[in-house]
């Protein structure tokens, strides 16, 4: 009964954190039907393994994505055969432009993926396809979850968690971060509630400025040509490598005379050839 009690521990912590106590409340779900509240208990749980978490896309450049347009980005979990998955609870954050401070994205919707609920029932499904989450855009975060129902093992090796779609409400370039921090940080459980082992998970960053704006002021010019010789990265100019002065779309961590050629085919007065 050990397991069972931490599980409804579980449950209960995520339904105070994350709403679930209003779904609940409004008929949603019949609560006679989900089977972790009248299972026997289940078998003795394997030990809680370990996982890393990833962004399926690292970097994300389009200058062509504008206001309104949407894009959607995967977060994938990798673990070894006895990481035993039964609750996730993942927390995204996405910031302002890092140069301006200007909103660039907004969490439009949030689907669950197919790695807990192929082999099993889950509370996505429960739910409807709704994912529980607690969202709040001027901060710009969400943490969102979704656990299996019934006294089971949990699930092994590799598989995507969620899928993530953003709408573009600027022009920019940021950060998006699973954060491990916080009051309702990232978290991996197995079935008794012990906590899975997670890696620093990978993070991913999406630009859409037009390519060779380094400053993001809507044009390519002399400014901009003054800050991609200050972080020139052969020989090294004074201020060092600056991501935002990398304009390759393959963005090869470097600044070259390659991005010098896009600077100059972008260049606004006089018109270079690319600039419409």
């Amino acid at each position: 009964m050990r397991g069972k009690t931490k599980l409804v521990s579980l449950v209960v912590m995520l339904s105070v954190l994350l709403v679930v106590s209003v779904v609940f409340g409004t008929g949603v779900i019949d609560v006679t039907k989900v089977s972790f509240l009248n299972a026997p208990s289940p078998p003795v749980e394997p030990n809680a393994g370990s996982a890393t978490l990833a962004f399926s896309s690292s970097v994300y450049l389009n200058h062509s994505k504008v206001v309104d347009e949407e894009f959607s980005i995967g977060i994938d979990v990798s673990g070894a055969a006895d990481m035993n998955l039964y609750t996730w609870q993942l927390n995204v954050t996405w910031g302002k432009d890092m140069t301006l401070g200007m909103n660039v994205l907004n969490l439009s919707r949030i689907t669950a993926g197919s790695f807990l609920s192929v082999p099993k029932l889950t509370s996505s499904e429960e739910l409807g396809g709704k994912v529980i989450n607690s969202t709040n855009y001027a901060a710009g975060y969400s943490c969102f979850s979704e656990t299996v129902l019934g006294d089971t093992h949990g699930v092994n090796n590799t598989g995507r968690l969620a899928t993530l779609v953003f709408k573009v409400i600027g022009i920019g370039s940021i950060d998006i971060k699973i954060s491990t921090a916080g009051s309702l940080p990232t978290k991996l459980l197995d079935y008794t509630g012990a906590e899975i082992s997670v890696g620093t998970p990978t993070g991913a960053y999406f630009r859409n400025r037009k390519i060779g704006d380094a400053d993001n002021d809507g044009d390519v010019d002399f400014d901009d040509f003054s800050l991609i010789s200050a972080h020139y990265t052969y020989p090294a100019g004074p201020l060092g490598y600056g991501r935002e002065c990398d304009f390759e779309g393959a963005w090869n961590g470097a600044v070259d005379f390659d991005d010098f050629s896009l600077l100059s085919a972008w260049y606004t007065y006089p018109k270079g050839p690319l600039v419409p």
